[in-house]
């Protein structure tokens, strides 16, 4: 029950419960609480769900410059590790990442220009 704390207690104890869904791999700290289908974690904050790696990143160092994404430098989609997250522009983050968007060089096409495989790097 929150009701008689102050806002700092209440702050404090909401982290506390965001923290308490991590576990240690590593150098990486991996969320365990609800995941996206795509793997990222997901955290409900001020009335609408976020990435929880964002959320980690705002806890400890601040808030994310306007415009920019954060790079999971370790490739590692549920470590919401703050020392593992970089502030990059979409483009940067796509480049970095392994996906076709990003690394169109690294699509293998068939004799009809299609799409066939994924050159992984």
């Amino acid at each position: 029950m929150t009701r008689g704390l102050t806002p700092a207690e209440k702050a404090a104890r909401l982290e506390a419960r965001f923290w308490a869904k991590t576990r240690i791999n590593g150098t990486c700290i991996e969320w365990t609480g609800a995941t996206a289908k795509n793997g990222y974690g997901r955290v409900y904050r001020n009335g609408h769900w976020t990435g929880a790696h964002r959320h980690a990143y705002e806890l400890k160092v601040g808030p994310i410059p306007e415009g920019l994404d954060l790079d999971h430098l370790c490739s590692n989609r549920a470590c919401i590790n703050p020392g593992h997250l970089e502030p990059v522009t979409r483009q940067e983050n796509l480049r970095r990442g392994d996906t076709p968007i990003g690394n169109p060089e690294r699509i293998v096409r068939d004799e009809r220009g299609r799409i066939a495989a994924w050159r992984v790097a």
